[in-house]
């Protein structure tokens, strides 16, 4: 599997498990001039914008260490 794949696939897996929490579903892979929102999503009142990191193992640090700000 490729990045590509990897990370569509991680994407698909956030969505699902949003969905089950109650989140409902807006957009995915919106582009904005250089910028892209992987998942939009609302939490009742609330827009929500979602980046995910998907991982193949922690050999480059988790999902969550990957996460800047």
């Amino acid at each position: 599997m490729n990045n590509i794949e990897r990370g569509k696939r991680g994407e698909y897996a956030a969505l699902e498990y949003l969905l089950k929490q109650g989140y409902v579903y807006r957009d995915r892979n919106f582009r904005a001039a250089k910028c892209e929102i992987d998942l939009i999503v609302m939490d009742g009142d609330t827009l929500v914008f979602v980046e995910v990191k998907a991982r193949h193992g922690s050999e480059y640090g988790t999902g969550r260490e990957a996460v800047t700000a």
